[in-house]
């Protein structure tokens, strides 16, 4: 039996798990089929059942073990790789600094927005002046509103 508490800075726990990684990625736990029970864990890694349990907990939280109630804990396909955390964070911030520009162009296209409101009342009131001076002003000014006129 080795001594797992040899490696300095690092939890039993931690220690079990990353056994029991490594002997799953060889094949001495092949996929489908179940890790010893827990009791026979304890024993191979003199460790008392709640360090056990947080070892096969860090198992199931990296998706390498399924629990099965009453049934075992059952090796998993291992996940597939994906990108590196360099990759992540730098395309994380690409993305941020493209919704930073967006940002700023939406907020720069909202500044308009006063101006053109004022411009639609000027052109509102024109129609109206428009309208009356052509004796209109008792009609509906778009087919839309006769039509919500009539109900």
């Amino acid at each position: 039996m080795k001594d797992y508490d040899a490696v300095m800075g690092t939890s039993k726990y931690v220690q079990i798990a990353d056994d029991l990684d490594k002997k799953m990625a060889d094949g001495q736990y092949p996929v489908g089929n179940t890790l010893p029970a827990k009791r026979a864990l304890q024993e191979i890694y003199g460790a008392a059942a709640g360090t056990v349990n947080q070892a096969v907990e860090l198992l199931v939280n990296r998706g390498l073990v399924e629990v099965r109630q009453g049934l075992g804990t059952y090796v998993l396909p291992r996940p597939e790789p994906g990108p590196s955390i360099p990759e992540r964070t730098e395309a994380l911030e690409n993305e941020v600094e493209q919704l930073r520009r967006r940002v700023a162009d939406l907020e720069e296209k909202c500044k308009s927005i006063p101006a053109l409101e004022r411009q639609i009342h000027q052109l509102e009131a024109l129609v109206g002046e428009a309208r009356s001076n052509l004796g209109l002003s008792d009609l509906p000014m778009h087919h839309s509103e006769s039509a919500e006129a009539a109900g």
